[in-house]
């Protein structure tokens, strides 16, 4: 049960980026963001959990910095991210080929270069752990590289400025202390963990500034990490709030969550976004809109199955 998203739709910014998707825990934790990959509003994010299910959401990590590099030294983006004043930096979504939902979980699709890379996003049932895999599919092998951006802070707010971040080397990525919680990042591949603690500042969600609300933040990062990714070869990150078990394997999790949304849409039904495929709803679970400029946009996140949203 597959839904292509046009591409006229996701090869420029503002169509892109009015295109929300949305994967869930049911612990009310989830991941959500832009097809652009630019986060628009504050409850975007990569790992969003809830310290006190269903609530007391804080999100951890906000989003990726992803990259390419190739043998010869160029490197192309995947990701993109929106600043204060405007600034688009990098446009990974320039690239993107296709973009598509395997049932409820979205599907990012590259071409670069000649080579073509899938990235899926998805989040496992009952447990604050976000997976995000990338495959080579074609074409010469390259290095992936990747900086994950924390906020450690409450959804409905915005971090400023340099807080109090201790990291600590796993040797596969870091573990995060900052606010009273405790977050991870892992390569579950060999991967080359370079610790080289910044901020990204100043990055905008536009939504908010179009609601008069706080419209900025601050994101550290602890460095980057950087894996050969060859073709046929998947390489999978988790972020999670708990250490990631050494037996936890990225194909029994995917298997896990496809059954997971099997159960819940039923097997050979029509794709329930499928006669939106040309609206501007790209969405299975609409957000109710906000009564007014001080209310929170509020994912319907509890308990639901994965899905994607268009407030």
């Amino acid at each position: 049960m597959t839904l292509q998203l046009d591409p006229e739709t996701f090869r420029h910014l503002e169509p892109a980026i009015q295109r929300e998707w949305l994967v869930t825990n049911g612990l009310g934790g989830y991941a959500s963001g832009t097809v652009a990959g630019v986060n628009t509003r504050r409850y975007h994010g990569l790992l969003v959990a809830a310290l006190n299910p269903p609530v007391q959401r804080m999100v951890l990590v906000a989003a990726l910095d992803e990259w390419v590099r190739s043998d010869d030294g160029d490197m192309e983006p995947l990701s993109a991210h929106e600043y204060w004043d405007g600034t688009v930096f990098p446009q990974g979504y320039r690239q993107l080929e296709g973009v598509e939902l395997d049932g409820m979980l979205p599907l990012f699709r590259w071409t670069i270069a000649g080579r073509t890379i899938e990235k899926r996003i998805w989040m496992e049932q009952g447990v604050s752990r976000t997976v995000v895999t990338y495959r080579l599919v074609s074409g010469s092998p390259v290095t992936l590289q990747l900086r994950p951006l924390f906020a450690h802070r409450d959804y409905h707010q915005q971090r400023h400025g340099q807080g109090a971040f201790d990291m600590s080397d796993t040797g596969e990525g870091w573990i995060i202390d900052a606010a009273g919680v405790r977050s991870h990042f892992g390569v579950r591949s060999s991967a080359t963990v370079r610790s080289r603690p910044d901020w990204y500042w100043r990055v905008l969600h536009r939504v908010e500034r179009e609601r008069g609300l706080d419209d900025e933040e601050d994101l550290f990062t602890p460095g980057v990490a950087e894996v050969p990714l060859a073709i046929g070869a998947e390489v999978a990150v988790v972020l999670a709030t708990e250490p990631t078990p050494s037996s936890w394997d990225a194909a029994r999790s995917w298997r896990a969550a496809q059954q997971q949304q099997d159960a819940v849409l039923g097997p050979g039904m029509e794709h329930p976004l499928a006669r939106q495929r040309s609206s501007a709803s790209f969405g299975a679970h609409p957000a109710r809109r906000p009564r007014s400029r001080s209310e929170p946009w509020s994912p319907a996140t509890n308990g639901l199955p994965t899905g994607v949203v268009t407030p």
